[in-house]
C-alpha cells in the first residue's frame, strides 16, 4: 500500500519541540455552554460562538505547545536544520 505524502503547506514546526507535524486546532470554551446559549438566547449564542472561534490556535501534536511556524519558511528550516 503507497502512502501519500503530506503537503509542506499542511505541516508545522513547534519552536519549543522541534518537531515537524501536522497541527491540531484547540477551540477554547464548551461546546455544552454554547449549545445552552443557543437554546437560551439567540444574541449570546452568537457572541460565545464568534469568541469561540476567534480564539481556536494550533497546537503541537506531540507538546501541546502554542508557538508553531510554517514548514515552507526560512525559520523553520533553521530549526529543523541548524548546521
Amino acid at each position: 500500500m503507497a502512502s501519500r505524502a503530506i503537503p509542506l503547506k499542511d505541516l508545522w514546526v513547534c519552536k519549543k519541540c522541534a518537531i515537524v507535524t501536522r497541527s491540531r486546532l484547540l477551540v477554547k470554551g464548551s461546546d455544552v455552554l454554547e449549545v445552552v446559549l443557543w437554546l437560551c438566547l439567540i444574541v449570546p449564542g452568537i457572541a460565545y460562538h464568534i469568541w469561540r472561534r476567534d480564539t481556536t490556535v494550533r497546537i503541537c501534536s506531540r507538546c501541546g505547545g502554542t508557538d508553531l511556524i510554517g514548514a515552507t519558511t526560512a525559520e523553520a528550516d533553521l530549526i529543523r536544520h541548524p548546521d
